[in-house]
């Protein structure tokens, strides 16, 4: 893979992965209508999203053309499973702090 094709496949999947950041956070509205949650998500997705980007722009730099867009693919598989194991654990916190 060329190193033009592998930056541009490594932009491309980061703008994917913030306009679905973006759309999940319309989720996180609250029934009373407050967006607090949806400011959480927002920034801390894109903080996951930008930390892939960076280290998949670090592997196109080193070389690892093909590593690089496969990892940056992987952002938002690894970031829902994380999200999966952590909210139940939040929740039990949160439960118990109550």
């Amino acid at each position: 893979m060329k190193p033009s094709t592998a930056r541009t496949a490594v932009i491309a999947i980061t703008a994917f992965n913030l306009l679905m950041v973006g759309l999940s956070s319309l989720l996180a509205v609250h029934g009373d209508g407050s967006h607090d949650s949806m400011v959480l998500v927002l920034a801390l997705g894109s903080l996951w999203v930008f930390a892939f980007a960076a280290r998949a722009g670090v592997l196109v730099r080193r070389g690892d053309h093909a590593e690089a867009v496969d990892f940056n693919a992987k952002c938002l598989v690894y970031g829902l499973l994380v999200v999966a194991v952590l909210a139940p654990l939040a929740a039990v916190v949160v439960e118990g702090l109550s």
